[in-house]
């Protein structure tokens, strides 16, 4: 099973200054089974999750934003 763990402060938006975000840094993908650690790579080393009221967005690609599922 893979986990993933970085770190995390709040700032803007790289893209839209205006915006506060999440920013997510130094994140790795962890498979304790095997016992071997990597960046992932459809995140990359970083990125920014969005903050718009009670909302978290993240970023899809050419301007479009997903809602994060929240676990109940």
């Amino acid at each position: 099973m893979n986990e993933e763990i970085g770190y995390w402060d709040l700032g803007k938006y790289h893209a839209n200054p205006n915006m506060d975000a999440l920013k997510i840094r130094y994140i790795y993908r962890f498979n304790r089974r095997i016992g071997n650690k990597m960046l992932p790579a459809d995140a990359g080393g970083s990125y920014d999750i969005i903050i718009k009221g009670d909302r978290l967005l993240y970023p899809t690609g050419s301007e479009a934003l997903n809602e994060l599922k929240r676990k109940k």
